[in-house]
């Protein structure tokens, strides 16, 4: 079984309209860390890009200025093109295979019906369809925020986790707050070793106790690179590996042999 990496709100446009370039540029180096810690351990990776409808949230404010600059022959098209222009090193860092979600403020629907699809598949083999899900990004109190409560949802027995350093919002007061929330949805918020949380203003440390997984204190792998730790994949009962995604052929083949 494969842990999954969800990585929220990466597209250059989404950025620079919520972050510095300072900001953006840590919290793409700390993302990007955690995409290759993944990749090196043979994990799966899932993007979701936000869209800003016209009609939705932040879009319904923007409506009256993107149209001020279509007629002014400036139009801002990042309001609905679905162009994939992830920032950075995590741009890079993209490849062909991976699965890309289109999300918003509310968290994305297409993302949802994946994890419950691998949920329902995992179940039919009595098994998790993860050994552990985390989510990086931004902004922490928006999109990080909701598509944490969507994969605890979908998938409410794989453990959930958030590194306060591979998420940020444009305050650091509110990249904190979020994590507070999402600690007491039974998520594990890891800090790293100066307990440092993402923001525009500063850096501030995670709520005391919020950073508690729902069984106790946050890990820290030994050796880890950046303090943290990715959870731990399960095993059948051979000791081989479970991925989340088997072919057809395969889950016929462990439901068989489950009798």
């Amino acid at each position: 079984m494969k842990r999954l990496l969800i990585v929220v709100g990466f597209q250059s446009d989404h950025l620079r309209r919520h972050l510095p370039g300072d900001a953006m540029d840590r919290l793409d180096a700390q993302v990007a860390a955690r995409v290759r810690a993944y990749r090196d351990a043979g994990d799966k990776v899932i993007f979701v890009i936000e869209h800003v409808g016209p009609r939705v949230g932040e879009g319904a404010g923007r409506v009256p200025q993107a149209a001020a600059q279509a007629a002014s022959g400036h139009a801002d098209t990042s309001l609905t093109c679905r162009v994939l222009d992830l920032y950075g090193q995590v741009g890079d860092l993209c490849q062909d295979i991976d699965e890309v979600f289109q999300g918003g403020e509310c968290g994305s629907k297409d993302l949802f019906l994946r994890l419950v699809k691998a949920q329902k598949v995992a179940a039919s083999m009595g098994v998790e369809p993860f050994g552990g899900i985390e989510v990086a990004g931004a902004l922490t109190d928006r999109a990080v925020l909701a598509q944490v409560m969507i994969a605890r949802c979908a998938c409410p027995a794989v453990p959930v986790a958030v590194h306060a350093s591979a998420v940020a919002s444009p305050e650091a007061s509110r990249s904190t707050a979020a994590l507070g929330m999402i600690g007491g949805l039974g998520v594990q918020v890891i800090c790293d070793d100066a307990g440092q949380t993402a923001g525009v203003s500063g850096s501030a440390g995670a709520p005391s106790g919020e950073a508690e997984a729902a069984g106790g204190e946050p890990s820290r792998a030994a050796g880890s690179a950046d303090g943290g730790t990715l959870l731990d994949s399960p095993s059948d009962a051979s000791g081989a590996p479970i991925d989340a995604f088997p072919a057809e052929a395969e889950i016929a083949a462990r439901s068989h042999a489950r009798g």
